[in-house]
């Protein structure tokens, strides 16, 4: 049999949720534990170092991620191995153009006229890009493995395989500084971990494709980068819209600030990617609905899993808001603790992560629109965060994020109307979605009753706070009927382990 074995996506989703839940949550543990083993300024420099690695990397994936899950579905094994062989060479050589570039920017450098030479500082930073940058080579290409995996319905290897290089990614960040090594040896076992995974591109590559009779590939390399720069262009401006608000404050403010604003922009294991998670598995029965010329039965899906993830997403996202103060405290620290309004401001962006907006545009076949509603979404927000950092300081960039967010939602639900060519109002659930925000408002607000008159020490508290509001929500939520039995049986299907996604 040449066609991957179906599985019911429901379940496949619930393997990606568990295994990109425990893959978040290592890295999650990194901030937690890197600002108790060193100061402010190591964390800024090691902050701004990945923060570039990262936005390069970013620029460089160009979209293919995706493209490969939305080029394999409904295809022959020796047309799907011919695509991949080809999408992943493409990518190994997209990394290596971005190395020579780092390379190159650091040969300028070098010999700048005295005068223009950069800080000893920004030396340090460039010398540190020079060394993990050639990692881009290998990573790259294991960027593509999670959606080669899931398109050849291999969720749970997938889920396995980030979950160990997100664990070793972690222990070589916090190894080093437990041995009181400084953040050159932390750049450079991050980059080492990264080669020995673009090692098991090659073997995967060579288990699911090995015996698959060789084809010319019914994608030539032009074709590829058709598909993948619409698709790759709005992942860059949707990127380069979630990152604004760091550059703007590593830009505008002093250095230090950059430690304590990514304590309050941490996203929650989970929360931040459940989303995406749901939406990945279920991408090829999406596409096949639109295919068949079924808009509704598309959005119905889209609708029904919308709905269901806000009953998770948004009464813990409600929860944390409430305690927030101890939240920061018990992670990072009482240093961190003024980032705790950082955490509130960003909350819209984490209440309406119930489902994903650009790639349901690009499922109905209409890629231009999806990068069309991405630029709007990054004017928005260089609209208000600009000015706000400069206005208000610190907090100027989590407030223009949040507020740009909803624009940005909305922008995005007037697009996948006209992609798939239904009324604006038979897209999102907004009703329904309402109706589970306004019961955990009503949580949240008993929850900030404990905070106010139970003066606790932080971690009893956060435990509290918690626990009031997120059974709260389940109380009202049965006693209105928001939360109903299906809505239960709905995520027993997801984490059912029995049967083999």
């Amino acid at each position: 049999m040449t066609t991957p074995k179906p599985v019911d996506p429901a379940r496949q989703a619930g393997v990606l949720v568990i295994g990109t839940t425990l893959a978040t949550i290592a890295a999650a543990l990194t901030p937690l534990l890197v600002v108790r083993l060193i100061g402010k300024g190591d964390v800024a420099r090691l902050l701004s170092v990945t923060l570039v690695y990262e936005t390069l990397a970013m620029l460089l994936s160009t979209g293919f991620p995706y493209t490969l899950l939305y080029e394999l579905s409904n295809r022959e094994l020796p047309e799907r191995a011919a695509i991949a062989r080809r999408t992943f060479r493409v990518a190994a050589l997209l990394g290596a153009g971005g190395a020579l570039a780092v390379a190159l920017l650091a040969g300028v450098v070098a010999v700048a006229p005295f005068g223009l030479a950069p800080s000893a500082t920004l030396q340090k930073q460039l010398h540190l890009l020079l060394v993990f940058a050639p990692s881009l080579i290998a990573d790259l290409p294991f960027r593509l493995l999670s959606n080669l995996l899931i398109a050849e319905r291999k969720a749970r290897h997938s889920a396995v395989i980030q979950v160990a290089r997100t664990i070793l990614i972690t222990l070589s960040t916090l190894v080093p500084l437990a041995a009181e090594a400084d953040v050159d040896l932390v750049i450079e076992c991050s980059a080492v971990v990264r080669w020995a995974f673009g090692l098991v591109v090659l073997w995967e590559l060579r288990t699911l494709y090995g015996r698959a009779p060789r084809v010319a590939s019914p994608l030539s390399v032009a074709a590829l980068f058709a598909v993948a720069l619409p698709i790759g262009a709005t992942e860059v401006l949707s990127q380069l819209n979630a990152q604004l608000d760091r550059w703007l404050v590593l830009l505008v403010l002093p250095t230090t600030r950059l430690a304590d604003y990514q304590a309050g922009a941490w996203q929650v294991p989970v929360i931040s990617t459940i989303a995406y998670s749901v939406g990945a598995a279920f991408t090829p029965n999406l596409v096949e609905r639109f295919k068949a010329q079924d808009p509704y039965g598309a959005l119905a899906i889209w609708r029904k899993n919308a709905n269901k993830i806000a009953l998770i997403v948004v009464p813990v996202t409600m929860a944390l808001v409430v305690a927030a103060d101890e939240l920061m405290t018990v992670l990072f620290t009482s240093a961190y603790a003024e980032a705790a309004n950082i955490f509130r401001f960003y909350s819209p962006i984490t209440f309406l992560r119930v489902a994903t907006f650009g790639p349901l545009i690009v499922t109905a076949g209409r890629p231009r629109l999806s990068f069309i509603a991405a630029a709007f979404g990054l004017f928005y927000n260089v609209l208000l965060s600009v000015p706000l950092v400069f206005t208000v300081g610190f907090l100027g960039p989590a407030i223009g994020a949040g507020l740009a967010f909803l624009l940005h939602v909305a922008t995005y639900v007037f697009f996948i109307s006209r992609a798939a060519g239904v009324p604006f109002s038979k897209v999102f659930p907004l009703l329904d979605y309402l109706r589970v925000l306004g019961v955990a408002a009503a949580a949240g607000a008993l929850g900030w009753l404990v905070k106010v008159e139970l003066p606790l020490p932080a971690l009893p508290l956060l435990v509290l706070e918690l626990v009031v509001v997120l059974v709260a929500f389940v109380v009202l939520g049965l006693a209105t009927r928001t939360l109903v039995r299906e809505d239960l049986s709905y995520l027993r299907t997801w984490l059912r382990p029995k049967q083999r996604a």
